[in-house]
């Protein structure tokens, strides 16, 4: 990859056993906005289905054929809603909570265990949010959009995935 391609990351939010944390991880080098997208809602066959945080520090992440594989605490954040804020299962916006460095930071014992995915978000290269919607269409056809400022020379994109009609 050349330093002038685009990549794209996604931020996938998992939510736990404890009302008041939250994991960030962080998926890095997509070429596209949609492939990214279509990554962080768990349809490629590599895509992370779920989280486990085991109490010696190590992130799993559930893939789509039943294995857990590893995660890196460098691509990890941990986001701390105040206690006082988190009432039953309340999940943390995007714009609340302090984050907090994985390495660094003490878990409470009810924070291990079993996450589920409860958000996501597509980063460019400059780190800056792509605006865009994961949409399932009818039973076999997700489509993809991308909210952008257009031009009198852009076109809106879109990525359709599933099977083709029958002519």
């Amino acid at each position: 990859m050349t330093a002038t391609e685009r990549t794209f990351t996604a931020l996938m939010r998992w939510h736990g056993p404890d009302p008041t944390i939250e994991i960030e991880t962080r998926h890095l080098g997509f070429r596209a906005p949609e492939t990214a997208a279509l990554f962080a809602n768990g349809f490629p066959p590599n895509a992370p289905l779920g989280l486990l945080l085991t109490p010696d520090k190590t992130v799993q992440l559930l893939l789509k054929d039943d294995d857990y594989v590893d995660w890196h605490g460098a691509d990890v954040t941990v986001w701390v809603l105040s206690a006082g804020r988190a009432t039953g299962d309340e999940l943390i916006a995007w714009t609340e909570g302090q984050p907090k460095p994985f390495a660094e930071f003490t878990f409470p014992p009810p924070a291990f265990g079993r996450y589920h995915r409860t958000g996501f978000a597509v980063l460019d290269q400059d780190g800056l949010r792509v605006e865009l919607a994961v949409d399932l269409i009818c039973e076999d056809r997700i489509r993809v959009i991308i909210h952008q400022a257009a031009t009198d020379e852009d076109v809106p994109a879109f990525f359709f995935m599933g099977a083709l009609p029958k002519a």
